[in-house]
C-alpha cells in the first residue's frame, strides 16, 4: 500500500510517479495539471478532470487535454474523454475517440497511444485527417 511505503521511508522506484506514494490505490483526484520540463523549457502540459490511481505505476484519466510544445512556438493539443497512463512504460493509452489539433493539421481517430519517452504516438482508425498548407512557405514547403 502506498501509505505503508511512505511511512517506512521506502522511496518510489524509478518506474513509479513519486506523488502516487501519498495516494492509496482507488483514490481519485480532481483537476489535475501536470507540466513537463526539459532543460528549463516547458515541453508538455497534461490536464485532466479526474485522475484515479489504479496502482503505483498506472493512473486512469478522464477528460484529458494534453499540450505538446514544439520548437518554433508550435503547439499540438490532444483531446480524449479518457486514457490510462503507465509510468513503467511511459505510455498513455486512450481507448476512445481522440483528437489531435496542430496549426499544420488536425486528426480524429477511434483510439490512440503515445509514448512520453520517444515523443511519438499512434492514432488508430478510422482516422480522419485535414492538412493545412496555410502556414507553409512556397520555397521550402516547411512551416
Amino acid at each position: 500500500m502506498a501509505s505503508a511505503q511512505f511511512a517506512t521511508g521506502t522511496p518510489p522506484r524509478q518506474d513509479e510517479f513519486p506523488a502516487l506514494q501519498f495516494l492509496p490505490e482507488g483514490s481519485e483526484v480532481k483537476g489535475i495539471t501536470i507540466p513537463r520540463y526539459e532543460k528549463h523549457r516547458a515541453t508538455s502540459l497534461l490536464k485532466a478532470d479526474t485522475m484515479k490511481v489504479l496502482s503505483r505505476t498506472v493512473v486512469q484519466l478522464t477528460a484529458i487535454s494534453a499540450f505538446l510544445y514544439g520548437e518554433g512556438g508550435i503547439s499540438t493539443r490532444i483531446i480524449s474523454p479518457r486514457a490510462t497512463y503507465n509510468f513503467r512504460t511511459s505510455t498513455a493509452e486512450a481507448d476512445s475517440r481522440t483528437e489531435v489539433e496542430d496549426p499544420r493539421f488536425s486528426a480524429k481517430g477511434s483510439s490512440a497511444s503515445y509514448s512520453t519517452k520517444s515523443s511519438r504516438g499512434v492514432l488508430r482508425g478510422p482516422v480522419y485527417t485535414t492538412v493545412s498548407t496555410e502556414d507553409f512557405t512556397p520555397d521550402t514547403g516547411k512551416p
